[in-house]
């Protein structure tokens, strides 16, 4: 049995061109708008990129990039965890003492 070459070159092709679709990353559809957030500390705001922990009196500003068209209010919760997520290695840790 003998394959065309016509049709060998369109399996070859079917197969590569699904092999590449299985590659590309999912695309997620909800896309949203950008937040931005500040960091107050001492009379100062601070872009949140500038500040490597919070601390005990720190306010943070969270605001979303809408167009100033949009009339819609949204309501914008934010929530922190208690204690480390991923904790350092014990090495790392100045305990003061």
């Amino acid at each position: 049995m003998t394959i065309h070459p016509i049709l060998l070159a369109a399996i070859v092709g079917m197969a590569v061109s699904t092999a590449a679709k299985a590659a590309e990353p999912a695309s997620f559809g909800l896309s949203g708008p950008a937040l931005h957030l500040a960091v107050g500390r001492g009379g100062t705001t601070l872009p949140i990129a500038s500040v490597l922990q919070l601390a005990k009196g720190d306010m943070l500003s969270i605001r979303a990039g809408l167009p100033p068209d949009q009339s819609m209010h949204y309501l914008l919760v934010a929530a922190f965890l208690r204690g480390a997520t991923n904790p350092p290695p014990k090495d790392q840790i100045d305990d003061g003492g």
